[in-house]
């Protein structure tokens, strides 16, 4: 047999620094597969939308569409449901932008599993009608923003504004 030659030092921390960079490597793929793990566990994802400032059919709808919004993954495997990634200042401007009738949304986490939202419904003020013959008219907030087509009404309920009517060649 033969003998076995004695390491020198700079390949003994080679070997040393080698087995450290594998021990770090291992533990960090540990701790991701983990998070990985408890990120897609029901106990940190989102199981209930409560709606307040609507009810009915108004508070299913926009209950939907909170979920519709937060259905799927980001950044390939992260579930976007989970109560650490969601962004309350997010889903409420989506709210705004697909909802005009509401003037104000607020989303906030409640618990681990559960978000609440709270709306503000846009009160009409005045009707904006594109000409004196037209019936289709929109109502208008304080502010002059046209949120939703009113319906008809028998008399003049609300104060209404004449536009002029586009050009058509």
């Amino acid at each position: 047999m033969a003998p076995r030659r004695a390491l020198t030092l700079s390949s003994r921390k080679r070997r040393r620094a080698l087995r450290r960079t594998l021990t770090l490597s291992v533990a960090l793929a540990l701790f991701l597969a983990g998070t990985l793990v408890v990120m897609w566990l029901p106990v940190v994802r989102v199981q209930h939308i409560s709606a307040a400032g609507v009810e009915g059919v108004e508070a299913g709808a926009i209950v939907a569409s909170l979920e519709e919004n937060i259905r799927g993954r980001t950044l390939l495997f992260l579930p976007r449901d989970n109560i650490a990634l969601l962004k309350p200042y997010a889903l409420a401007r989506v709210l705004l932008e697909r909802n005009p009738g509401l003037a104000a949304a607020s989303v906030s986490r409640t618990s681990l599993t559960d978000i609440s939202v709270h709306v503000v419904k846009r009160s009409p003020a005045a009707l904006w009608c594109p000409s004196t013959q037209s019936e289709d008219c929109f109502f208008i907030d304080a502010g002059g923003f046209i949120f939703a087509r009113a319906p008809h009404f028998s008399g003049t309920p609300y104060f209404r504004y004449l536009g002029i009517e586009g050009e058509q060649n």
